[in-house]
């Protein structure tokens, strides 16, 4: 073929518009930083593919938005049976961070953990 390698043919497409990409997510990460948490997440919604929880997990992990709060089917277990109120305003801030511990000891122990928001029978949290 016209390219000797994959790397020759991923070179001569990527390599033009690299720069571009580069200042492209750069503007993004300092636009990202600027917006309120809610807003950020759905602008990454706008990207087809991206729902609340992978926004979310962006902007916790690739932004290092701690306030933001990844949900998936362990965590609305976790969120269920130990907070239904949600969390404690004090925790908010830190929301991220607190989804990290939570989520691993929902994972340490889950029979804790029924699926119907109760805790399995027997179990205490």
């Amino acid at each position: 073929g016209y390219f000797s390698s994959k790397e020759a043919l991923f070179a001569s497409i990527v390599e033009p518009h690299a720069a571009a990409l580069m200042g492209r997510f750069m503007q993004a990460q300092t636009s990202f930083a600027a917006l309120p948490a809610e807003e950020a997440a759905v602008a990454l919604q706008a990207i087809c593919g991206v729902g609340i929880k992978v926004a979310h997990c962006a902007l916790l992990y690739g932004f290092h938005r701690i306030e933001c709060l990844p949900v998936d089917v362990w965590m609305r277990r976790v969120m269920a049976t130990l907070y239904p109120n949600g969390l404690p305003q004090e925790l908010l801030p830190y929301a991220g961070i607190a989804q990290q511990y939570l989520f691993h000891y929902s994972r340490c122990h889950p029979s804790l953990f029924s699926g119907d928001g109760q805790p399995a029978k027997g179990d205490r949290p």
